[in-house]
């Protein structure tokens, strides 16, 4: 009798030892299939096909020029520059991750942040047929006008020059007017992703810049 209660007792410990074991790696094989991805998303900065503001670069300049103020303390201080200003357009072709890369104003850099933030979904890029994240860089431009005066032309001396037979005659003074936005927008020949490709395609980089 001895024996048949030692030997149920047995089969209950070592049941219970086995339930114990189960429901220890039952619950490490839920904590592992539930974590989510710790590897961050690859972000490119070139892609086959770039991401696009809805109705191209022309649009896109125009949507800068129309919703930007410019801000009263730098047109105060004679303030102007161009504020590069990078985001991510994400696989929905939102705007994501906006911040300013390189300014020369904070009140300029936190305005071009501000109509940035305000652009509509974007066309996402496409990398070997799959939509991907890509890495994006935009100047925005702060003029107070729209003249820009060239400088007055060199007069080179008959003494100094090596064309002693050419007459030197000093250039008219003008200005020339730059626009920031116009209505056909200068345009790279076979548009903004050939563009991207001859930069992919010619860049060499630097073995300094590799090193560090």
């Amino acid at each position: 009798m001895l024996n048949k209660t030692k030997s149920a007792w047995l089969r209950t410990t070592k049941l219970m030892a086995f339930l114990c074991l189960l429901l220890t790696f039952s619950t490490h094989l839920i904590a592992q299939t539930s974590r989510p991805n710790q590897e961050p998303e690859e972000i490119f900065k070139v892609v086959e096909e770039m991401p696009e503001f809805p109705g191209g670069m022309e649009v896109c300049m125009k949507f800068l020029g129309d919703n930007m103020k410019y801000p009263e303390s730098a047109k105060a201080a004679n303030k102007e520059g161009t504020t590069f200003v990078g985001m991510v357009i994400n696989k929905q072709g939102e705007v994501t991750d906006v911040k300013v890369l390189r300014g020369f104003d904070k009140a300029c850099e936190e305005e071009a942040v501000r109509v940035v933030k305000m652009m509509p979904n974007w066309k996402p890029g496409k990398q070997r047929g799959k939509l991907v994240k890509v890495a994006y860089t935009i100047p925005v431009n702060f003029r107070l006008s729209k003249k820009v005066h060239l400088p007055e032309p060199v007069i080179i001396d008959d003494i100094e020059s090596s064309y002693h037979d050419v007459p030197v005659e000093p250039a008219p003074k003008e200005s020339v007017e730059m626009w920031n936005v116009v209505q056909e927008m200068p345009e790279f020949p076979g548009g903004q992703n050939k563009m991207f490709k001859f930069l992919a395609d010619n860049i060499q980089y630097p073995k300094s810049a590799k090193a560090a």
